[in-house]
């Protein structure tokens, strides 16, 4: 049954064509084959799973009693989708749960399902709507960047501090576009390689503080905006 789970295709529009939900390691069922990259550590989806089984299952079995129809088990939500909550929450099952709720309800909200596969619209590259007005306004000339440089890789954020301007009036509704848009597009990204390397995959953040006073970091109207939006997103 572990393994038949594994092998169900999820119904998330950017793994339309995939045939497994989660590539298997290569060394599954008898096969001896090596790893690709000996310097690659990051631990295998199919391990994680078969070592958390029981929390997962708790999870899993929580939000089913609670007949919510946003949870969709196994189609859109699935042992990979679980896993995820009981990492980022110390192991602990309670909060995993608390914050699979939260994020269930985040993405009905912000209509995220309904978004499609985004992959090909990086956030800096889009040229119309609030999430264009975000970053022309705010971060010109590509002041900040969302890139995926390896395609069996995570996602890299770069920003330059000294050229995003901390001034920039925006609209409440434009900065949560802007910044929801670029979590979504982070998530589409390492769901993807995860599931298609076999290998649990993350994003990076890198921040080139080069030439920022502390005159720079005195607008806080910025930060508490970011803040804001960020404390609602904290679970999901």
């Amino acid at each position: 049954i572990f393994l038949l789970l594994l092998l169900i295709m999820t119904s998330t529009p950017w793994m339309n064509g995939i045939d497994v939900a989660v590539a298997e390691p290569p060394n599954i069922e008898g096969q001896q084959q090596q790893d690709d990259d000996p310097y690659d550590d990051r631990p295998w989806v199919h391990e994680l799973i078969a070592e958390h089984r029981d929390k997962i299952d708790k999870i899993k079995n929580a939000l089913l009693n609670e007949n919510d129809p946003l949870f969709d088990y196994p189609n859109q939500h699935d042992d990979l989708w679980l896993l995820r909550f009981y990492l980022s929450h110390n192991h602990k099952t309670k909060p995993a749960i608390a914050a699979a709720r939260e994020t269930l309800q985040f993405r009905k909200t912000y209509q995220l399902d309904e978004l499609g596969d985004i992959r090909h619209e990086p956030p800096q590259t889009i040229q119309h709507g609030l999430v264009h007005e975000h970053f022309s306004k705010r971060c010109p000339n590509h002041a900040m960047v969302l890139t995926l440089p390896d395609p069996h890789r995570g996602v890299v954020f770069f920003a330059q501090l000294k050229r995003v301007d901390p001034t920039v009036e925006l609209s409440a509704e434009c900065w949560d576009t802007a910044i929801v848009y670029c979590s979504e597009w982070t998530f589409q990204w390492t769901d993807y390689v995860t599931r298609t390397t076999g290998r649990l995959t993350k994003s990076i953040r890198i921040v080139d503080m080069q030439g920022v006073t502390l005159s720079d970091l005195r607008d806080r109207k910025p930060r508490s905006r970011e803040a804001k939006i960020f404390r609602t997103m904290e679970n999901c």
